[in-house]
């Protein structure tokens, strides 16, 4: 009898957050493990009042240590290096323990986060593939050990091209990185076939309402948008256009 795929997503937050990284996760995690059968589990930091520390999430297990030792170990300038320390230890226990209970096929770890550093630790002294995934960028501000985990993960993913090449300049990985791009759902697995006729292209008289949803910031391309439908709007004059 084969064993299923077990996989252990390591991500920047979870349900009831709400944004891309969480949003694909959350994707992921529901159709590997509902479509292929896969085990599936995610480690992700726990804010003020979002989950236990050990909860369900549309039948995802979902592990969350305490905000308060991650914090203290990445970001608490007014703790004392003992204290940090101490921080770190309690950190790289509960991740240990995790993947103890766990024991994942292999460890997805999602750009920077809190737990990546002790989640590709671990992995690695136990054995286990690591696949890094790549959200964007390669950021100045980005940590040393982020690079250096782009650098040394057994697999590295990323979102497109752009964010690929800037992973290997910024790290220095001599290693291939591996270009997936986010994918969309499927509309017959939400209307349902009857409804899943493609929509005709507007006439050059109709209307058209447009919404940007994003972060207003470079990397997010909300200005080629809008130079892309200024040219659509000399088509359809009756073109509307919000931005979230």
């Amino acid at each position: 009898m084969r064993t299923a795929t077990r996989v252990l997503h390591v991500v920047t937050g979870y349900w009831p957050a709400i944004g891309g990284i969480e949003t694909l996760v959350g994707d992921l995690a529901f159709v590997q493990q509902n479509t292929f059968g896969m085990h599936v589990a995610v480690l992700a930091p726990l804010r003020a009042n979002e989950r236990p520390e050990v909860s369900q999430v549309g039948g995802v297990t979902v592990y969350s240590p305490t905000w308060d030792n991650v914090y203290a170990v990445v970001k608490d300038a007014t703790r004392t290096p003992l204290q940090k320390a101490r921080a770190l230890a309690r950190t790289f226990a509960w991740v240990r323990q995790v993947i103890a209970t766990e024991k994942p096929s292999v460890v997805h770890i999602h750009s920077v986060s809190e737990l990546a550093a002790p989640a590709q630790e671990i992995s690695r002294s136990l054995g286990i593939p690591v696949l890094l995934h790549v959200h964007g960028g390669i950021a100045p501000h980005d940590p040393q050990s982020y690079l250096r985990h782009i650098r040394e993960a057994d697999t590295v993913l990323a979102v497109s091209r752009f964010a690929a090449q800037s992973a290997i300049a910024g790290s220095g990985r001599s290693a291939p990185v591996v270009v997936v791009a986010n994918g969309v759902p499927d509309p017959l697995d939400i209307i349902g076939p009857a409804d899943a006729a493609p929509a005709a292209p507007p006439d050059d008289g109709d209307a058209l309402d447009v919404i940007i949803i994003g972060r207003l910031s470079e990397e997010k391309g909300v200005d080629l948008g809008l130079r892309a439908l200024a040219r659509v709007a000399l088509r359809v004059p009756a073109l509307k256009v919000g931005i979230i």
